[in-house]
Formats: C-alpha cells, structure tokens, sequence
C-alpha cells in the first residue's frame, strides 16, 4: 500500500535511477534521455478555464493545411514579447493555451512530421474575439480562417462572400451533406461550426 503523501526535506536532493536523475539544490536539475511533463488526467480544459488567473485569457487556434486538412498532433511553438510556449495540437489541430489578456497577436510554427527536422509552417495570428456565428462578420470569419477568400478589400464584397460560401459548400459537400448554392443555411451554419471549432 502506497502512502498518500511523502515529504523531503534537505539542502540538496537526488533521485537516481539507472539512465535519469533529479537533482533539487539551490537550482532544479532534470537529466535523461527524454523528459515528459504531463498534466494529470483529472485535468480538463474546463477546469482549466475556471480556476484561469487574472490577467489571463484562453486561446484556441484550430491549424489547417491548404486541403483544409486539419494538421493534428503536430508539435509547435507559439511567440509573444520574449515568450516561447511549446506545445503539440490536439487530434483537430486545435492549440489551446493560456496567454496574457491583453495579447493581440502572436507568432506560431508548426512543424508538418517530425520535428524539428520536418518541413514548417509560420503563421503570424491576430488575437481577438470571434464574433458570433449568427452574424455575417461571424460567417465571413470563419470562412477567411479556412482558407477563403472572402473578398476584403474587394469592391463587390457580396459577391465574393456568395462565392467563399460556394466554395465551402463544395468542399464539404458530402461529408455534411450540403447544397451547394452560395447561401448560408443552417446546414452551412452546422457545417461552418463543425470545421472551425465553434
């Protein structure tokens, strides 16, 4: 039977085993062949975000390749001042960290296979919150954030948007069973919520 608990105390401290050690003195010194930090699994993003500290806000990044293939399980960097957090995407290519509140934008590289020798991508990310689905603003971010382009800086915005939905419905057609007609219907709504995350 394990205790619940044990507590050390000393100067300086070591763990040894056959290829690893730790080492805890006046700084802490880890050594092995690869070192993992895992949070435990009584973890959960929701727990997460309640016991957030002030200051702080959870970003979600949703990474997809040119053929709006999620890039899942991928390890990345993200940037921001002199900050570096590592990380790897989850199995939708979702990043989920805990950034500074007032963070407007941030660098990320993704590495593609293995890394760090694998081919990567560099994505420069504006920070900021998505407006609501409902909304045309929502649908025309969700979309440009896909891959579309939707037509900012256009003169005929409408026609660019009818055809970025076209093209949406196309694309997903058989795997949400949309019509293809460049309206966005609650299908296209589900579709668009489905692929982007929320």
């Amino acid at each position: 039977m394990l205790d619940k608990q044990i507590t050390m105390a000393a100067k300086n401290i070591s763990l040894t085993g056959d290829s690893a050690s730790i080492k805890l003195g006046s700084d802490a010194t880890i050594q092995g062949s690869s070192i993992s930090l895992k949070k435990g699994a009584s973890d959960s993003k929701d727990s997460t975000r309640s016991t957030l500290e002030p200051g702080k806000k959870n970003v979600e990044i949703r990474f997809i390749d040119p053929e709006r293939v999620a890039l899942a399980n991928k390890r990345y960097h993200l940037f921001y001042d002199d900050v570096r957090i590592e990380g790897t995407t989850d199995d939708e290519g979702m990043l989920h960290e805990t950034v500074p509140e007032s963070l407007t934008h941030c660098e990320v590289l993704i590495w593609h296979g293995e890394f760090p020798k694998s081919r990567r991508s560099h994505y420069i990310v504006d920070i900021a919150d998505l407006p609501d689905l409902m909304t045309p603003d929502g649908i025309r971010s969700r979309l440009h954030a896909l891959g579309s382009d939707i037509g900012l800086g256009k003169p005929s915005i409408h026609a660019s948007m009818e055809e970025a939905v076209r093209r949406f419905q196309t694309h997903y057609l058989r795997k949400h069973n949309l019509t293809v007609t460049g309206i966005v219907d609650a299908a296209t709504l589900d579709a668009l919520k489905s692929e982007f995350g929320h």
